[in-house]
């Protein structure tokens, strides 16, 4: 198994554990980009986090999100302000736990973590220290999230999560982070058949 189903796998069985069997093969298909690619992915109507006609499993949103801002994140995992990632974790524990308090109008929606300076799109490794780094990679993971589809409360929880797997090995994240933007040519024109087989796992959870 390559480093993409590697991760796919640990993502899922943290994240999505109902996707936890086909996972692997979600991640690979993702990975080789192209149709595979495209078969994973809903159109711009369906919400993430059910299966069958009119919802999506969450797995390849999850890398869609992880993607889209993988350069970010390796700048992130990659710099000084990070160099020390058992440090940055437990900056990341505090950051999540140091949340100002639920707004009464809404009980359901999230605090909002208070941005820094720094504009949310920018990379975090140009931050000034190591919170400021943390927080800003937070910030701009949980906007793909939502752009991709999530509501803020599980982007929220898939955003500290997720930087939490990747604090967690650094190393092994950015080839995985690699994985997802790197597709060679000859990889994107395989057969659809490896998706075919994905979704129709996907029957017997229903």
């Amino acid at each position: 198994m390559d480093v993409a189903g590697v991760w796919a796998e640990r993502i899922a069985r943290r994240f999505t554990p109902a996707e936890a069997s086909f996972a692997a093969e979600v991640g690979m298909a993702y990975a080789a980009g192209g149709s595979r690619r495209a078969e994973l992915l809903p159109d711009h109507s369906v919400q993430p986090g059910a299966f069958g006609p009119g919802g999506w499993a969450e797995l390849p949103m999850i890398l869609q999100a992880l993607a889209g801002i993988g350069g970010v994140l390796k700048a992130f995992l990659g710099s000084p302000q990070v160099a020390n990632a058992l440090a940055a974790a437990s900056l990341l524990t505090a950051l999540r736990q140091g949340r100002p308090a639920e707004s009464p109008q809404d009980p359901r929606q999230p605090a909002e973590v208070r941005p820094s300076a720094e504009p949310v799109d920018a990379a975090p490794a140009q931050a000034g220290n190591e919170r400021q780094a943390v927080e800003q990679a937070f910030l701009a993971l949980r906007k793909r999230l939502k752009a991709t589809g999530f509501d803020q409360v599980r982007a929220d929880e898939l955003a500290y999560g997720l930087l939490e797997e990747l604090l967690s090995d650094t190393a092994s994240a950015a080839m995985f982070l690699d994985s997802l933007t790197t597709t060679p040519d000859d990889k994107a024109a395989q057969s659809r058949k490896a998706n075919r087989r994905i979704f129709g796992r996907r029957k017997d959870l229903r």
